[in-house]
């Protein structure tokens, strides 16, 4: 039975923050150690084997001490990597910060309390998260996706395009690689919101928006002056547009 425990353990594997070694191994410890005991108490008793149980136990300690060795120097990288993630997130522009992969926000609980942390488990989960801040009309945020490269940002910008507000990428960066689960490379992918272009009207403000150029376009202005005014006159004309005459009356 105890076997086949530790043998399930073996392939199920553990995961759950900082550890190293297998949690689920604890309950069996006991056991094990019991069992390890009769064994020495039996061989023991043997004078040819007494040599080789000694340099059994010993190598079975030095094992164990190397592996708590080991184990402290991933805590502390661990916890390294944890901080260098938690102030990159901490520098995103705006409160909201979603990722694909939730262990990532389960091992940052200081950022609790400076951002909205929201975790999305899916394709549709993502969309329906896009929907709603697209509703409330979110300023901005920012999204991990779980598999950094593999990640198409301008998706999301599809997903809303026809919505009286959208969102678009002002940010795509990945300041750093990581070794945590599933994420590889800690990317993140910053939307501003924005409001749906208010409709064009009329023909010579079209073409002024059209040209790509911040100009204004002309339109046929009389000027009214009233008696006892000095009336200046200058003109404007910025590369590629219609001459602009402006007159001023001042009085």
């Amino acid at each position: 039975m105890v076997g086949a425990y530790v043998l399930g353990v073996a392939v199920v594997g553990s995961v759950g923050g900082l550890q190293w070694g297998s949690r689920y191994l604890l309950p069996a410890v006991p056991v094990l150690g019991w069992l390890a005991g009769r064994w020495v108490a039996e061989v023991w008793e043997d004078a040819r084997l007494r040599g080789a149980v000694v340099l059994t136990l010993v190598c079975v300690v030095a094992a164990g001490l190397a592996l708590q060795v080991l184990g402290l120097r991933f805590v502390r990288h661990s916890l390294d990597t944890l901080r260098a993630v938690e102030d990159a997130l901490r520098s995103t522009r705006y409160e909201v910060v979603a990722t694909g992969f939730e262990p990532l926000f389960r091992s940052l609980g200081g950022l609790y309390f400076q951002k909205k942390l929201m975790a999305v488990d899916s394709p549709e989960a993502l969309r329906s998260l896009v929907r709603r801040l697209g509703e409330r009309k979110v300023a901005g945020w920012t999204y991990v996706p779980r598999f950094g490269r593999g990640f198409d940002a301008r998706t999301v910008e599809e997903w809303i395009r026809e919505g009286p507000w959208r969102f678009r990428v002002v940010d795509d960066r990945t300041p750093m690689v990581v070794e945590f689960g599933g994420v590889q490379e800690l990317r993140l992918v910053t939307y501003q919101g924005v409001p749906a272009a208010v409709p064009v009207r009329g023909t010579a403000l079209a073409a002024c928006l059209a040209s790509g150029e911040p100009t204004l376009p002309t339109f046929p202005v009389r000027p009214v002056v009233k008696k006892g005014a000095e009336l200046r006159s200058f003109r404007w004309k910025p590369k590629g547009s219609p001459r602009l005459r402006v007159s001023v009356g001042a009085g």
